[in-house]
């Protein structure tokens, strides 16, 4: 998005060339309804009205999309407009596993936030043929679990429900979402959030299109705000239909906090368009989108990237293993149990965990990257391969606590395994480092072998492991 200007009672909002096709699509999560028309730059501030968006393609250059229904021309309106982050850069929208803007902070850095429901009678906006009435979620939600209560929504017993969804993204990656029980039923979506006052992320429910359709939306960062249709049957009924209506929370979340639709035809994901009975919540392309994002749990409460706020991979007196990021060895399902996912998220970021002998020993290291391969593309857009275990090229390093690297493995190309074995260490505190060459994420695995030799044989073997450090270094 370029710019704005206002004339004529219009707000008219520069796209670029190769937004126009994805803006048509999108432009009603903007809450502004169908009100829009195309226009495009005749001459020195003149516009002229077009046809539709392959009339501006013809003239060239940027197209400029004009809003009549807003009841403002200014520049404020015109800010409001571009704050929803719907329309994005083109290298956004080809982007792998379809990240959108994320909530404010560098990529890659945890990020708190958090939600809260309106109350029923907060305004809702109207888009899309979308009904103009105030929201009714509460009392519709209440209707269909039989239930009731005061403004404490934490005791109704749908709450969990939503509740278990904005947890499942927080579980999942650096994000720190709770609920607040606040909120002050201020219009949405125009009202961002305040402590004490309302959530970041608001929800609210109304009639939308009836019946199958479109059963939620949810506006990009830096809004976030979800609109349920409380007209439509799809969440009512057996347990299938309540794993429909948590899979259709956590979906929309996942726009909430910058994810895109994408699409597959050989892999299941959440933020897809198809079935949501088949699995429940994020599965491994929403895991990617996420820790890009955001990182992954461990960049909470400061990070680990460096020997002061490494992660403790333990205390080792004898014979011991340790091992993270095991539940990404099992990659076609991710369940709703599996918490235990790293990644390096671009070539800035680092991981370190410490552990200690208590006497000398010999340490293996294994860094395994993991990710499915699968059929991927942007909605409505031509599918292409995507290998996951090797978007990035890994390397790992032993390092001592004075900081000097030991040992560094990165002879393997980007989805291959690095390692060292053998290498013998005096009794002390020491760290493996891991870090990416590529501007991208990458999941992985890590494993730690810790042995004690018996008397007499460690210079040995310390000979033996430097030798073994040397080879892996890449040339």
């Amino acid at each position: 998005m370029n710019g704005y200007v206002a004339t004529r009672g219009l707000v008219l909002i520069e796209l670029g060339v190769s937004l126009r096709r994805e803006a048509s699509k999108t432009l009603w999560l903007l809450g502004l309804g169908p009100e829009y028309d195309w226009f495009f730059l005749r001459g020195a501030g003149m516009f002229k009205r077009a046809m539709s968006w392959k009339q501006c393609a013809l003239v060239g250059g940027a197209a400029w999309v004009g809003f009549s229904g807003l009841g403002a021309t200014s520049a404020q309106a015109a800010e409001q407009i571009t704050d929803y982050g719907v329309l994005e850069e083109e290298s956004d929208l080809f982007a792998s596993f379809r990240t959108a803007s994320r909530w404010s902070g560098t990529q890659g850095s945890p990020r708190a936030l958090k939600w809260s429901i309106v109350p029923d009678g907060t305004t809702l906006p109207s888009s899309w043929n979308e009904s103009s009435d105030d929201s009714s979620l509460i009392g519709w939600l209440d209707t269909i679990h039989n239930t009731s209560g005061g403004s404490d929504l934490t005791q109704r017993s749908w709450f969990s429900m939503f509740e278990d969804s904005y947890n499942r993204w927080d579980e999942l990656s650096g994000l720190q979402i709770s609920y607040r029980p606040a909120d002050d039923g201020a219009s949405m979506p125009y009202n961002n959030g305040q402590a004490g006052v309302r959530g970041d992320m608001r929800v609210g429910g109304h009639r939308i299109d009836g019946v199958n359709g479109i059963v939620a939306n949810n506006y990009y960062p830096s809004r976030g705000d979800m609109i349920i249709d409380t007209a439509d049957t799809f969440y009512t009924g057996n347990a299938i239909r309540e794993r429909h209506f948590r899979n259709v929370l956590m979906h929309e979340v996942g726009h909430g906090i910058g994810l895109r639709h994408v699409r597959s035809d050989d892999f299941g994901q959440l933020m897809g368009t198809g079935s949501f009975h088949v699995f429940k919540g994020p599965q491994f392309d929403e895991l990617l989108g996420v820790q890009r994002h955001y990182g992954d749990r461990f960049e909470e409460n400061g990070g680990n990237d460096t020997a002061a706020t490494a992660t403790s991979a333990g205390v080792f007196a004898s014979n011991g293993t340790w091992s993270i990021g095991t539940d990404a060895t099992n990659t076609s399902l991710i369940a709703l149990s599996d918490i235990d996912f790293v990644s390096i998220d671009d070539d800035s970021d680092t991981d370190m965990f410490a552990f200690t002998l208590t006497q000398d020993g010999v340490i293996d290291a294994l860094l395994t990257p993991y990710g499915p391969t699968y059929n991927e593309g942007r909605e409505g857009g031509a599918l292409s391969p995507l290998v996951t275990s090797a978007l990035s090229d890994l390397t790992l390093e032993l390092v001592n606590s004075i900081g000097v690297s030991l040992v560094t493995s990165n002879a393997s190309a980007a989805g291959f395994a690095e390692s060292f074995s053998g290498f013998a260490v005096a009794a002390g505190d020491y760290f493996l480092r891991v870090t990416g060459e590529a501007n991208n994420i990458q999941v992985y695995g890590l494993d730690l072998v810790v042995a004690v030799p018996e008397p007499g044989t460690l210079l040995v073997l310390m000979g033996g492991g430097v030798l073994v450090g040397m080879r892996r270094r890449r040339a």
